[in-house]
């Protein structure tokens, strides 16, 4: 999977977007395939804090560490596993655009198998990933909704 981007508009301040997306128990609404994350602790994190989770994609199950390596709140957090079998960097980004925030997430990682095949299977699991994580975050305003009600 070297490379693939989505983004999505939520009616709510980059703040609260930012919230909802950094806390761990929310991980699994965002990026698609995460079955568990442990935090170690509680929002906020600082470069250099390391999460450790289990992640299924593609029928495989995957556990993995990894480290936040920037974060500008409410802006910009990057964060890169560091011990996992499909190792990947994801980047999320908020604007605020018009009252509303434009959420962009990109993952890029190194393709999982090398030659000629390896790339043909890469391209394929590419566009997958793709439409997986575009249909994951159309349903991420829902879930922040739900969570701003809850709070009420």
């Amino acid at each position: 999977m070297p490379n693939v981007t989505a983004s999505v508009v939520i009616a709510h301040p980059a703040q609260v977007v930012w919230d909802y997306i950094i806390h761990p128990d929310n991980i699994a609404n965002v990026l698609p395939g995460i079955v568990s994350v442990d935090a170690g602790k509680e929002p906020p994190y600082v470069p250099g804090d390391l999460w450790h989770g289990v992640s299924r994609s593609f029928g495989i199950t995957n556990e993995w560490t990894g480290v936040f390596t920037r974060i500008d709140i409410p802006n910009v957090m990057e964060f890169r596993t560091t011990e996992s079998r499909f190792p990947i960097t994801t980047t999320d980004t908020l604007e605020e655009v018009a009252g509303t925030t434009r959420y962009t997430c990109h993952v890029t990682g190194d393709p999982p198998f090398g030659g000629p095949v390896g790339r043909l299977i890469d391209a394929v699991m590419s566009r997958v990933s793709q439409r997986m994580l575009a249909k994951h975050l159309a349903q991420l305003p829902a879930h922040i909704d739900a969570t701003v009600r809850e709070k009420g």
